[in-house]
């Protein structure tokens, strides 16, 4: 008789998977920049401060992958309306036209 093994993951949805990669990646990258402060710390001398600063650095640079990983890929709007430099893609920029609504129009039953 064939013995039959769950998986640990077996009964999880595909949304609770991600769910804990994302944590799991966040606690990685917080957790690697510390301990790359404190090395450099005990390495130079310098105390807690880059300690510090690696916490202070992989807390926003995984809370800024966390959002974009929970996303789907792309960062939230925020409400902020932002210009993409057209150089840089290779186009073209769009040259502005002056604004012509204020001119009156002519239409043919004015005309005599």
């Amino acid at each position: 008789m064939a013995r039959k093994t769950k998986s640990m993951f077996g009964n999880m949805k595909p949304a609770d998977i991600k769910a804990l990669g994302i944590g799991l990646e966040l606690s990685m990258v917080i957790g690697g920049m510390a301990y790359g402060g404190h090395w450099l710390d005990e390495r130079w001398g310098t105390g807690p401060w880059l300690l510090m600063t690696g916490v202070c650095l992989g807390t926003l640079g995984g809370g800024w992958h966390a959002m974009k990983m929970a996303s789907g890929g792309k960062l939230p709007d925020f409400g902020l309306k932002t210009k993409k430099n057209k150089a840089s893609t290779g186009q073209q920029p769009k040259q502005n036209k002056p604004d012509q609504s204020h001119e009156p129009k002519q239409d043919d039953t004015t005309k005599r």
